[in-house]
């Protein structure tokens, strides 16, 4: 599969292609995104990249109804809104990817503690048991209606 911004080029070229068999320059393109004419042709050919804003300068600028772009005449171009999901799912792969990680960090550093410092070393306060007998239900002196199933139960 093409990686999102070649298929974002890929569109935004076929949109221009568009609007110039519908008689707008790629001159007019520049002045309705008050852009210069050499920095339009940067990401025609390549040599600039394509941001989501200025796609959505773009997109604005002609009223493309973000929510209808599918292909036209049969071209195999994916919509801007595929493209713009897509890419959002590339950075949350990406974040799952880095907390992975910093996850595989913390548990190698939670073994190195562990090992450093083993639990038959760590004492608990006096009068303090471990955690795990701890209650931590709050005493309701007198049952009423709403409680009475729970106070019934203890």
């Amino acid at each position: 599969m093409e990686n999102i911004a070649s298929l974002k080029e890929k569109w935004f070229k076929k949109e221009v292609e568009r609007l110039a068999n519908e008689g707008v320059s790629k001159a007019d393109i520049a002045r309705a995104l008050d852009i210069k004419p050499q920095y339009l042709n940067s990401v025609l050919n390549g040599s600039r990249g394509l941001a989501d804003t200025f796609l959505d300068k773009f997109i604005e600028a002609y009223n493309i109804n973000q929510f209808d772009l599918l292909p036209h005449d049969g071209d195999s171009t994916i919509s801007t809104v595929s493209l713009r999901f897509m890419e959002k799912l590339d950075e949350k792969d990406a974040k799952i990817d880095h907390l992975q990680s910093e996850l595989r960090a913390m548990t190698e550093e939670l073994a190195t503690l562990k090992a450093k410092y083993p639990e038959s070393s760590t004492s608990h306060p006096e009068g303090l048991g471990p955690a795990k007998t701890a209650s931590t239900k709050k005493h309701s002196p007198q049952p009423d209606a709403d409680n009475a199933t729970s106070a019934n139960a203890q």
